[in-house]
């Protein structure tokens, strides 16, 4: 279908337990977790605002699909704005028997407490329709992986606080805090 004709597909999630820079860092970076994806690259990364990656996919009896996105983030006074699209590159020519897909993800991420709320509307052509139709099977899925995703740099995030935190103090204390974690394994 058409983009002026089609439906977007509204979703309403609320992630609980982290910040609004968390959610946005991870829609940016998921998708070199997908599985199912036949060829992923990171194309580009401009600033702290805007991630390009080339994504290519096998659909089972329609053939190979291409997709390069842009996923970029606006921060206002009532939250940040995600927006997702597909964009034209330079380095990704589309191969004779690949077709490029449209896609188009519009989202808003408010901090509610210690919680955060998105809603997104989103559009997917896999070329003249919507193969198979809405799968919200698939969409569980996707932000299961977005979540997973978002786990993982935090912990990253938390173990380089904590390297820096260590490279900061003195020889001494930290010859104090190895003796300190000793003694607490050996009681």
């Amino acid at each position: 279908r058409r983009y002026e004709s089609t439906v977007l597909v509204r979703t309403e999630i609320i992630f609980e337990n982290t910040i609004v820079d968390d959610v946005a860092a991870a829609h940016k970076f998921y998708y070199q977790h997908k599985k199912e994806l036949e060829h992923y690259k990171l194309l580009q990364i401009k600033g702290d605002q805007s991630v390009l990656h080339h994504l290519q996919y096998s659909i089972i009896l329609a053939g190979e699909r291409d997709l390069v996105i842009e996923v970029s983030t606006r921060k206002s006074t009532n939250g940040t704005f995600l927006f997702i699209r597909d964009v034209e590159h330079p380095d990704v020519l589309v191969p004779p028997h690949v077709q490029r897909i449209g896609f188009w993800f519009s989202a808003h991420l408010k901090q509610e407490d210690n919680n955060v709320r998105q809603i997104s509307f989103e559009y997917f052509d896999s070329i003249s329709n919507l193969f198979l139709g809405f799968d919200e099977t698939k969409v569980i899925a996707n932000y299961q992986l977005l979540v997973q995703t978002m786990r993982q740099m935090q912990s990253k995030k938390e173990q380089e606080k904590a390297q820096n935190y260590l490279l900061s103090l003195t020889p001494i204390q930290r010859a104090y805090k190895k003796f300190q974690a000793y003694a607490s394994e050996s009681l």
